[in-house]
């Protein structure tokens, strides 16, 4: 699976998130980058028929909150 982003761009991800990581363990992760968008957002989407999450129950769950936007 091709990372859908570029190197350049995954490391203003890294930068942003204050991790510093050796080149191999930066590469290794972007080549997997796909696979960890996609699991996030089956984190985030609820299953069929679920009734969605409100906000409210969304937040006592930390685990599923993480954002990559800067400040959020």
């Amino acid at each position: 699976m091709p990372p859908p982003i570029t190197e350049a761009e995954f490391a203003v991800l890294l930068a942003r998130a204050g991790l510093t990581l050796p080149a191999g363990q930066s590469a290794g992760i972007l080549a997997v980058w796909g696979a960890v968008q996609a699991m996030q957002a089956a984190v985030r989407t609820p299953p069929p028929g679920a009734a969605p999450l409100s906000a409210a129950a969304a937040s006592a769950e930390p685990a599923i909150t993480y954002s990559l936007a800067r400040g959020a």
